[in-house]
């Protein structure tokens, strides 16, 4: 081999070299910037999947509050009408009897009691003004029948020079009566019908429904 020969041979190699040790610094910078780009890309991934997986649980949450809510609230609504069903029942049971006790002997005693004493109720208005003028004294549809006279008698003994007109109620009141006032504007409720309203009130307070 000629010495030229050998000097490109020599020259040949180290160009090679040369070329090769670029590439293999090209080839690892470009594995760094593909590693980099990667890590990068999965780090942004990551960040959208936990984002993906916190809004997802935000709205699954949501979606239970609401649900739970609304079962909260049908829940209430079926007791309520449940309780107002039997509490209704109740007294609705109770109307009929006092009904039917209106119709006995010993209502007839009920009566007088309960019109005498809103009549001297209203007589003690007397002490306020100088007369007791214009008393209107309502009674149910079959007292207003049956115990008109009566009910004439026994007001004609308490309101003393006093005028007083007796009718029947324009409510259901049951049995006894109701006497208003029109010079003081005021109305003495002696009616069954009040006594179960009473009834009704204190059982809701003690039951706690």
């Amino acid at each position: 081999m000629s010495s030229i020969e050998a000097k490109l041979k020599i020259f040949e190699e180290s160009v090679m070299q040369d070329a090769v040790e670029i590439r293999n610094k090209i080839i690892a910078e470009a594995d760094q910037k593909i590693s980099v780009s990667i890590d990068e890309n999965r780090k942004i991934y990551e960040k959208e999947v936990e984002m993906f997986h916190k809004k997802s649980i935000e709205e699954v949450v949501k979606d239970s509050n609401t649900i739970i809510s609304k079962v909260k609230s049908e829940g209430r609504s079926l007791i309520m009408k449940k309780r107002n069903s039997i509490v209704e029942s109740v007294f609705n049971e109770l109307a009929d009897r006092m009904l039917k006790f209106a119709k006995t002997d010993e209502y007839n005693e009920f009566f007088t009691l309960k019109l005498e004493e809103a009549l001297h109720v209203i007589m003690n208005e007397r002490n306020n003004v100088s007369s007791v003028a214009g008393i209107d004294i309502l009674l149910s549809k079959d007292d207003y029948e049956s115990k008109i006279n009566v009910t004439r008698k026994i007001a004609s003994e308490i309101l003393i020079d006093t005028q007083f007109k007796i009718d029947i109620d324009s409510e259901s009141i049951i049995g006894g009566c109701r006497v208003y006032s029109r010079s003081k504007g005021i109305m003495i409720d002696n009616s069954i019908q009040l006594v179960i309203k009473n009834e009704k009130d204190q059982f809701l307070q003690w039951s706690g429904l």
